[in-house]
């Protein structure tokens, strides 16, 4: 006390602090303030040498303020996010679900008018086959014979799906993309049987997919409800700093 050994520490405390708003994700200062206003003034300097405790308040005030207009800043910020996402991200979202609910629902009743007790049938190249292991070893060689330069190419149809070879990079395998008004990927092995299992199980599942969007619908409905009334609310330290506002010009 009455030395520059507060000041000091206090510089230190204060860049400790801003550096763990860096290290912790909190949202930091957004822009560094004048150097001159960190200076001390002669008559500030004489002040803190005989102890006077205002300028340690007017420190703390400074100090305080700074921490709330960073607040006021990530309120705007989050307004404007809000406000963004009101007007466009929402909206998107939703129509695009819509659109893929809309897509999985004609999808599942084309599976529905293809079920057979047995085997459906595949058209490979124009040719028709009629028991799973025939159509799955003619699902191999239609696919070898393509190639990864050829990837893209329309080989059938499987229960009124076109299929698609493409060559998944990723993988480094070959997979068949079921055509409907949405594309459904299946990863093809060196089992002829177990690739038509594979095609099945995957349009079997169409409706967990639909059920899937049907709640993200839903939640993304539930978010652009929130958002309308969060975006509406002030913000909530806003007496707070016009107090500390009005202590510093006070002080001054």
């Amino acid at each position: 006390e009455g030395t520059f050994d507060a000041y000091s520490w206090q510089l230190i405390e204060n860049k400790q602090k801003f550096i763990g708003q860096i290290m912790t994700s909190k949202s930091p200062v957004r822009s560094c303030e004048d150097i001159d206003d960190a200076a001390l003034t002669y008559a500030e300097v004489k002040a803190l040498a005989t102890g006077n405790p205002y300028i340690k308040e007017k420190m703390d005030l400074d100090i305080a303020l700074t921490q709330l207009r960073t607040a006021y800043s990530n309120y705007l910020d989050n307004k404007r996010g809000m406000q963004s996402d009101i007007v466009k991200k929402y909206p998107e979202q939703i129509r695009r679900i819509e659109g893929n609910i809309a897509a999985y629902k004609k999808d599942i009743a084309l599976v529905e008018s293809t079920k057979s007790a047995e085997f459906a049938g595949m058209t490979i190249h124009g040719k028709t086959y009629d028991t799973r292991k025939d159509a799955g070893e003619a699902l191999i060689e239609a696919v070898k014979k393509i190639g990864i330069e050829n990837s893209g190419t329309l080989i059938g149809n499987y229960r009124g799906f076109d299929m698609q070879v493409n060559f998944d990079n990723k993988s480094g395998s070959f997979v068949i993309n079921l055509q409907g008004d949405l594309s459904h990927k299946v990863e093809i092995s060196n089992s002829p049987t177990g690739n038509i299992t594979r095609l099945d199980n995957e349009l079997n599942t169409l409706p967990v997919y639909l059920a899937n969007n049907e709640q993200k619908l839903e939640d993304t409905q539930k978010q652009l409800e929130t958002a309308k009334i969060e975006v509406e609310k002030p913000f909530s330290r806003i007496d707070e700093m016009r107090d500390r506002l009005s202590g510093i010009i006070i002080g001054l």
